[in-house]
C-alpha cells in the first residue's frame, strides 16, 4: 500500500506527538537527576563531578528544544553555560541554581 503525501504527514504527526508525550512522561524524573548531579557537583566541586552535570545539562537543552519544551530547554542551557563557568573558577551558583529552577518551573 502507497501512501499518499498527506497520510506520511499525518502519520509523522502522530508518532512525534507520542514521542513528544514520553519525553514530557520523563522529564520530571530527568530533572531530578540533574538536581542530584547539580547538588553533588556543588559539594564536590571536582571536574569530574562538574563535567557530569555539565554533560546532563547540555543533554536535556538539546531534547527539551527537540521535543517542543523551548522554555525548558533554554533553562537547561543557561544551567550548561553557568556551570562550564563554575568550571572554569568563577563564582556562578546562585545562576546554576536560578536557571535549575526556571527549568522546573517551566517543566510544569
Amino acid at each position: 500500500m502507497i501512501m499518499t503525501s498527506t497520510e506520511s504527514r499525518e502519520r509523522a504527526r502522530t508518532k512525534l506527538g507520542e514521542l513528544r508525550q514520553s519525553f514530557a512522561e520523563r522529564l520530571q524524573s530527568r530533572l531530578r537527576q540533574l538536581d542530584g548531579l547539580v547538588t553533588h557537583a556543588k559539594a564536590d566541586p571536582t571536574q569530574g563531578a562538574l563535567t557530569e552535570a555539565i554533560n546532563a545539562a547540555h543533554r536535556l537543552a538539546g531534547t527539551a528544544g527537540s521535543y517542543g519544551f523551548m522554555e525548558v530547554g533554554e533553562a537547561a542551557g543557561c544551567l550548561e553555560r553557568s556551570l562550564q563557568r563554575i568550571a572554569g573558577g568563577e563564582e556562578e551558583w546562585e545562576a546554576a541554581s536560578a536557571a535549575l529552577a526556571r527549568a522546573h518551573r517551566s517543566a510544569s
